[in-house]
């Protein structure tokens, strides 16, 4: 029985293999203006959030508002405060 020969090449032959370098401040204050300046927020908000945090893509998009945020006791009431129910 003759081997089965593979004719395409692998998709990382020749490319940098491995972790790539940190970005650096000025690199992380260019991305921030850039992502302002053409409105992304949500993607400004995630940047922002993975460098201040340290994590990983895969954990940074499974996160939720809840998870972020500061728990409410009880939802704001309209109107005046001393009109409020506990």
């Amino acid at each position: 029985m003759p081997k089965a020969t593979s004719v395409h090449s692998p998709w990382n032959k020749g490319k940098a293999v491995g972790q790539k370098a940190p970005f650096t401040p000025e690199q992380v204050y260019i991305i921030r203006q850039l992502l302002h300046a053409e409105g992304h927020l949500r993607d400004l908000a995630l940047f922002n959030t993975a460098i201040d945090t340290l994590l990983r893509a895969s954990d940074l998009l499974t996160l939720k508002v809840e998870d972020v945020t500061a728990p409410r006791t009880q939802p704001p009431c309209p109107g005046v405060l001393a009109d409020c129910q506990p």
